[in-house]
C-alpha cells in the first residue's frame, strides 16, 4: 500500500510548477505585471511565436489599463515533468471590468511547457484557445 501511495505523491519539481503557476494568478489578479514576469524565460515565445516576452509584458499592460479588476480562476491543472523540461496544461477563466461584476469573462485553454533555468521552473513556450488580444 505505501508502494501505491508513493507512487501518487507529487515531486517537489511538480509542486514548484503549481505553486509557480498559482502566484502567475494572484500577480495577474494583483496587477502586478513584474512579479508574473518573474516566472517567464527572457527567451519566451507565446501563440507559436507571435508573442515574445515583451509582447506578453505589453499585452498584459494592455489588459489592465482596459479592466480595472482583473480576476482568473484556473482549473484543471495538470503537469508532467521529464528532467529539465515540464508541461502544463489547464483552463483559465478571464474575467475583467470596472467594478465587483465583471463585464467581460472568457474561457481559454492553455498549454505551457516549461524549463528549469539556475533551480527555478520557467515558461518558456505558451499557447491559448481561443486568442486574447
Amino acid at each position: 500500500m505505501l508502494v501505491v501511495l508513493a507512487g501518487c505523491a507529487k515531486t517537489p519539481d511538480v509542486e514548484q510548477i503549481q505553486a509557480q503557476i498559482e502566484q502567475q494568478e494572484v500577480s495577474a489578479e494583483a496587477g502586478e505585471i513584474g512579479r508574473f514576469m518573474d516566472g517567464i524565460a527572457e527567451d519566451f515565445s507565446g501563440q507559436q511565436g507571435v508573442l515574445d516576452a515583451q509582447g506578453l509584458r505589453d499585452m498584459l499592460r494592455v489588459q489592465l489599463l482596459a479592466n480595472t479588476r482583473i480576476k482568473v480562476a484556473l482549473s484543471g491543472v495538470k503537469v508532467e515533468v521529464t528532467g529539465d523540461t515540464a508541461t502544463a496544461e489547464f483552463s483559465a477563466l478571464l474575467t475583467g471590468g470596472p467594478g465587483f461584476i465583471p463585464d467581460a469573462g472568457k474561457l481559454v485553454q492553455v498549454a505551457t511547457a516549461w524549463r528549469k533555468i539556475d533551480g527555478q521552473w520557467q515558461v518558456v513556450n505558451a499557447t491559448w484557445d481561443p486568442p486574447t488580444g
